[in-house]
This record gives structure tokens, C-alpha cells and sequence, in this order.
């Protein structure tokens, strides 16, 4: 619609003492999402993996003249990616409290950011980049960038009260849409199959 700006998708870093620094926000917002759900059964948990392509591009920055793009290209960008996707010493339990166990209560992790409805602590499982621009000093000027994340699992998120809220928020938020109109509600036909069933 006219007038409206488009949100943008991004990430934020949670660390140790629930602050949110920094937030990385995409430069343009990918075209698909692909999710992949595994319901739970008795022997797993519900897992639920992302992935997107991300485009980078240091074409309009070099045409306002930004210093940064002149003197680096992307790799600020591709180096924020690379630096949320490698997990930290504190992120591997040899933080300052290694002996709470697993991410403990005051670990870092990363958010998924996608839209109000969407904010999902994640972890990163692969980042396919691919560089295809480069400037005279070898600086890349634009790349794509295959992301691939999977939402954090019941025991760090057990360990993590932080994570949990955001976790907590998303599955609300999931349940609140699911029982809005236009959602999953029954049509006539399926009520009336469901009367006339012998087992019913």
C-alpha cells in the first residue's frame, strides 16, 4: 500500500546480561522464507528449521559516496553474519559461569527477527556465501548468502530463561493467530461429516 514502509528482517545478539546489542538488519528483505517443522514424538522434540537468501549489495552505498563501502565493500556486513553465526566462548559454556551447565541462565544467543509476530531465538547451522563482485583492493562488493538457522531445543532453552521468554512470545503468538478467523475453524461440511460418522 502507498505510504507504508516494509519492515525490515534481521538479527539481534542477546548476551550474557539480556542485552540486545548488536542488531544486524538485513539490507533487503529475501524474497522466500522456507521453514521445515518436525513435529514432536516420544522419542524427539519439535524442531523447526529457516532458510533464505540474503542479498548484499555495495553498489548504491559507492554511489553516495560512503567511505565505509569505498574502503571495504560488504565485508562489514558479511563479518557481522560470520561473527553471529560462530559460536563464542560464553556461548559454548566457557563464559563467566561455565559450571551452571549448557547455556546456563545468563548465556548469549541470537533472535530471528521477522516482523512483530516472528522474534525466535535461533542458532545458526550453515551460511553458504558467495561473492561475486569484487572492487580493484579485492573488497567484495556483492554476494549472496544462503542462511540456514534452527530454533534453540527444549533443554537450552531450559537452561536459558531468557531465550524461553522470546520462545514463550513466539508460541503465543503462533496460538493466537491459529484461532483467528480465517484461519483452521471447521467449514459446515466438515461439522455435519463429523455428526454423521458411526463413531461420533
Amino acid at each position: 500500500m502507498p505510504g507504508l514502509k516494509t519492515v525490515q528482517g534481521g538479527f539481534a545478539h542477546v548476551d550474557s546480561k539480556a542485552q540486545i546489542s548488536p542488531v544486524v538488519a538485513f539490507q533487503f528483505n529475501p524474497e522466500w522464507l522456507e521453514r521445515t517443522i518436525v513435529p514432536a514424538d516420544s522419542g524427539s522434540q519439535h524442531k523447526e528449521a529457516m532458510r533464505f537468501v540474503l542479498e548484499l549489495d555495495a553498489t548504491d552505498a559507492l554511489e553516495r559516496g560512503d567511505p565505509t563501502a569505498s574502503a571495504l565493500g560488504i565485508y562489514p556486513a558479511l563479518a557481522a553474519l560470520e561473527s553471529l553465526a560462530q559460536p563464542t566462548a560464553e556461548a559454548n559454556g566457557l563464559g563467566p559461569n561455565p559450571a551452571a551447565g549448557g547455556l546456563g541462565g545468563g548465556m548469549s544467543f541470537t533472535v530471528f527477527i521477522w516482523g512483530s509476530r516472528r522474534v525466535i531465538p535461533v542458532r545458526f547451522t550453515g551460511l553458504m556465501i558467495r561473492e561475486t563482485l569484487f572492487d580493484e583492493r579485492l573488497n567484495p562488493l556483492r554476494a549472496t548468502v544462503e542462511v540456514s538457522l534452527e530454533m534453540l531445543g527444549d533443554a537450552e532453552l531450559a537452561a536459558n530463561p531468557t531465550a524461553r521468554r522470546f520462545m514463550d512470545s513466539y508460541r503465543k503468538q503462533k496460538e493466537w493467530l491459529a484461532g483467528q478467523p480465517g484461519g483452521s475453524g471447521p467449514t459446515e461440511e466438515m461439522l455435519a461429516a463429523l455428526k454423521n460418522n458411526p463413531s461420533g
